[in-house]
């Protein structure tokens, strides 16, 4: 692979089309910037550049091209995020680099093959005037035959190593088909028998694709016509048993993380950027009929709680996700426990409310619309939480009061908007008829009990003092316009102190104009001038903004030196040294004085 094969990826694919993929973005200035989408963040501090074909986070220092991007995003490595956006981009990479025959590569084309052969037993029929049992099936539950192949949906026959047997002749071992999740060893076989048995058998086949829609992991719904006592009294083996469950899916492999993937996303991703809203469902055909019906920007959860990985993906694509709440399922508290989870982002939610026993995939086999309407009228989540806070308890009686303050408290405790708060406070009290701050008092005790929280890792811009960020600016300031600097340099009363070495001798090349040499050198130098781009100042702002920086570099110099000067003071108070006293004394009112005129 040469370097003219990632230039020509570089030509065929504009950075903010590629990005825009997995980040909302918005245009500012001749840059776009969004959310980051490697670490939490209300104010976004992640930028795009379309000139320079370059990305950067400016609240967790991350930044690069096209491949470091993918390689961030997707967790590959360089071989993997070249092969992507090649044949994503048409480019033919003309010698293909060793390393890209890795294990996730080889993994992978297991997937790829075992969706295949699953298609095709969907497919198959004994007699071609008849249509498959299962392909039947699927149809009497509402899906059109587009629906099903666009979805790769397909059938794992009855039988314990059809699958296999169709891997191994490709040439796959049993240790990779079984990596992928595809196969089981059993814990206990005779000489004779085979040690492995296929993990889905008798199974309406489920494809899960990760971001760029490959393959990853499969999701297996048991065929209704099976009865699940008679297997059960059949077979006493663990694989046995994982068949009689309703669903079954693929175990966590280096592929597959559940926590990160969310069912019908690849397909999503676009319509939730543009419509700027998610609607999350319980199950695969959930997910399946809802984008039949029209609603694109569904994905699925599969019965489970969000988690944060999961909503972080989907909170840097849209302000608002709107959930599907069937008041009779048995995944409710699931769904719960998304929405107190998602509290923690900013974004707006909804819950989507359905006939009682409808879940979406029923609504939309009954009548599309009745589906579509749903997700039109969704409700805020707390205009629902505090709607059923009045149906379900007797408001008027003092149990009433007490039972409707323990469902919907603990909602309005997990709100981060004070304003926000105060409004269902006020709403709350004039609903039970108790003054505010018998409803306060409550919060206050509910504050200490434990909850789910999103922790922000740290970063290097929040572990450096603020004269390192100060520094920082400078340079970027510097870089900006270098002529600005020469003017204001002369209202400098003295030379800056800088307390990063790295930061002066990367100043003092500036000032010497002398040709950057080293890489890292040369990587700052494109982070300054990327991060100047963002500012959007105009030339009288930057003349204001160096002398703000410059001043308060000056400023927390001197202040060090007050608290330096402050320690030796009270050291010399257990032994009395008048004379170094006094010294102490004056230089610390000389500094104090400075940074006065520089805090100013």
């Amino acid at each position: 692979m040469t370097s003219r094969s990632t230039e020509e990826i570089k030509t065929r694919l504009s950075i903010v089309d590629l990005i825009q993929g997995y980040v909302r973005l918005e245009k500012s200035g001749i840059n776009f910037r969004g959310r980051c989408p490697f670490h939490q963040e209300r104010t976004p501090s992640f930028f795009v550049s379309p000139a320079r074909q370059t990305w950067r986070c400016f609240g967790c220092q991350k930044g690069g091209d096209h491949f470091s991007f993918i390689e961030e995003i997707e967790g590959v490595e360089f071989p993997e995020a070249l092969k992507m956006l090649a044949e994503r981009t048409g480019v033919v990479i003309t010698r293909e680099d060793p390393r890209a025959i890795s294990e996730r590569a080889r993994l992978l084309a297991i997937c790829e093959d075992a969706a295949k052969f699953f298609e095709l037993q969907l497919h198959a029929s004994e007699n071609p005037n008849r249509m498959n049992p299962v392909l039947r099936y699927l149809v009497s539950r509402g899906l059109i035959e587009s629906t099903i192949k666009d979805f790769r949906l397909g059938y794992a026959p009855d039988s314990w190593d059809a699958l296999y047997v169709c891997l191994t002749r490709k040439g796959y071992k049993e240790s990779e088909i079984e990596n992928a999740g595809l196969i089981i060893k059993k814990e206990q076989a005779r000489s004779e028998e085979r040690k492995y048995y296929d993990r889905y058998r008798n199974r309406i086949i489920f494809p899960i694709t990760d971001a760029s829609g490959r393959i990853i992991a499969f999701g297996g719904r048991i065929f209704p016509t099976q009865k699940l006592d008679e297997e059960k009294e059949a077979h006493s083996s663990r694989g046995a048993l994982e068949g009689a469950a309703k669903y079954i899916n693929s175990p966590e492999t280096p592929l597959y993380n559940k926590s990160r993937v969310l069912y019908g996303f690849h397909r999503s991703k676009n319509t939730i950027r543009e419509k700027n809203e998610c609607v999350v469902v319980e199950g695969y055909m959930d997910a399946i009929m809802a984008h039949q019906a029209g609603v694109a920007n569904t994905v699925a959860v599969s019965g489970t709680a969000l988690t944060n990985d999961q909503l972080r993906i989907l909170a840097r694509l849209a302000n608002s996700i709107i959930f599907a709440f069937d008041m009779d399922s048995a995944g409710q508290s699931a769904t719960k426990r998304s929405l107190d989870l998602s509290s923690e982002f900013n974004i707006s939610r909804k819950v989507l409310i359905l006939p009682s026993g409808k879940d979406p995939a029923d609504a939309v086999r009954e009548d599309k619309n009745i589906f579509i309407m749903a997700v039109a009228s969704s409700v805020p989540i707390m205009e629902y939480y505090f709607g059923e806070a009045g149906k379900q308890f007797d408001v008027q009686s003092p149990q009433g009061k007490k039972n409707s303050a323990l469902f919907f408290l603990p909602h309005v405790k997990n709100l981060t908007n004070e304003i926000e708060r105060a409004h269902w406070i006020q709403k709350f009290s004039d609903l039970i008829s108790i003054p505010e701050i018998a409803i306060r008092a409550e919060l206050d005790k509910m504050r200490g009990v434990r909850a789910e929280k999103f922790v922000l890792a740290p970063t290097n811009a929040h572990n450096r003092s603020r004269r390192e960020l100060l520094e920082e600016r400078l340079l970027c300031l510097y870089v900006h316009d270098p002529g600005k600097f020469e003017e204001v340099e002369k209202k400098f009363p003295e030379a800056l102190p800088f307390v990063s070495l790295a930061h002066e001798r990367f100043f003092a090349e500036l000032q010497e104009k002398k040709s950057i040499q080293t890489a890292e050198s040369k990587n700052f130098f494109e982070k300054l001038k990327f991060e100047a781009e963002t500012m959007n100042y105009n030339a009288l702002d930057v003349s204001e903004e160096l002398l703000f920086v410059a001043l308060g570099i000056l400023a927390e110099y001197y202040k060090e030196q007050m608290s330096n000067l402050n320690v030796q003071i009270k050291s010399l108070e257990k032994s009395p040294n008048q004379d170094r006293m006094n010294g102490l004394l004056k230089n610390f009112n000389e500094v104090a004085d400075k940074v006065k005129r520089y805090s100013a």
